[in-house]
Order: structure tokens, then sequence, then C-alpha cells
């Protein structure tokens, strides 16, 4: 079951406290509300009752969708995922484990594997599409989410640095199909802990491929 803990939070702003449930663990098949309030990203948000001042907390959180069988872990320092690692039974090695590091990165990961996807898949999808629009952007630090997908497409949306609204754009699902296969060609295993599929993996992934083609 989910797991808070009320703790009282001081203001930036003016200096005023406020007692607030913090949510340590979220257990997806009692919890619904809580699920969509990580997919609306507002589970983390907190206002000053005395100023107004709203802002976006960050604090470890474990979410478990015990059906589907996977783990989101978000660890805005890291430094929970060690201790989760030693906690975690063995009986969850077939358990799919992530770690991220903010809310709309728990989001995509919940959205990927309540979709049946690979996640390691699409990020390698991620990295193709955010490399092209950046030289054609001419700027870094492009990112890309993941919305939905069909029998045929891809949905993401994107953000350039420092903007509020993303950019939507979709792109065929034969191309998340050969980033399968790339796994499958480099028999790509999970280990027992919380990995942290994002862009440098997939990008180390890719790298390995061309050079195991290019031997």
């Amino acid at each position: 079951m989910s797991t808070c803990v009320n703790r009282e939070i001081s203001c930036p702003h003016c200096g005023a406290l406020k007692k607030t449930p913090m949510w340590s663990a979220v257990t997806a098949d009692t919890d619904a509300e809580l699920r969509v309030r990580i997919l609306n990203e507002t589970l983390f948000n907190w206002k000053c009752p005395s100023c107004g001042y709203l802002a976006q907390l960050a604090y470890p959180c474990l979410y478990h969708d015990r059906a589907r069988r996977f783990m989101v872990c978000i660890s805005p320092r890291g430094d929970a995922l060690a201790k989760l690692n030693k906690e975690i039974p063995a009986a969850t090695r077939d358990v799919k484990k992530r770690a991220v590091g903010t809310l709309t990165e728990m989001k995509e990961k919940i959205l990927l594997f309540e979709a049946g996807l690979d996640d390691v898949a699409m990020e390698m999808v991620k990295l193709a599409i955010t490399s092209v629009l950046e030289k054609k952007w001419e700027t870094k630090g492009i990112k890309a989410y993941f919305r939905s997908a069909d029998a045929e497409s891809v949905d993401f949306a994107i953000y350039r640095p420092n903007a509020k609204e993303p950019i939507y754009q979709g792109t065929r699902l034969a191309a998340y199909d050969q980033a399968c296969a790339v796994l499958k060609d480099l028999q790509f295993r999970e280990g027992a802990g919380f990995l942290k599929g994002d862009r440098k993996l997939a990008q180390e992934l890719l790298t390995a491929y061309r050079d195991q083609s290019a031997s």
C-alpha cells in the first residue's frame, strides 16, 4: 500500500510553515487517484497557505504497479537507490525497475510500461529524434517525452531548452521496432537493481551496436 508522512515545509518566499503530506511510496493497484496525480504531474505540487507561493517538491518516491510488475523510483539526488537495491527482495527479480530524477520522467515510464513498450528501445528512438532536431535547430539540450503509440506511429512531446510549451511530433512505429531489434542483437539484459533507462544508456548501446556491426 502507499506510504505517506507529514512534514513541515518552510516557504522559501515568506518562511511560513505548512504541514505537508509527502508520498514515499505509491501503489498503483490500490491508490488510483495518486496514479492520476502523477500522470497530471501534480503529486509534488505545494502551495504556501500564507503568501500563495507555488512550488514542486523534489524527494524520493517509489511507484509500484503490482499487476503490471514494474517499479519506478524518483531519486532527485540518486541517494535513495543504493538503499532500495539492498531492500528490494529477490522475489522482484522479474519486475522491471527504473530510476528517474523527475516526476515527468516517472510519468513517461508509467505510460510506456502501461502500453507494454520497452523503455530502453524508446530511449534510442528519442535519441535519434532529438539528435536530428538539435542539428536542425542548432541548439543542444532538446528533450523528448513519450506520449502515446498506436499500430503505426509513436507520439512525443518535444521541449526546447527553457521552453514552457512542447512541440508535438510523431514518428513511425517501425523506428521503435528497429530499436528493439538492436537490443536483441546486443543481447541486452537488465540487472537485478534499478536501471537508469535514459539518453546516456541509449548512446552507450548505439555505440556498442555500431562497434559490433563494424567488427
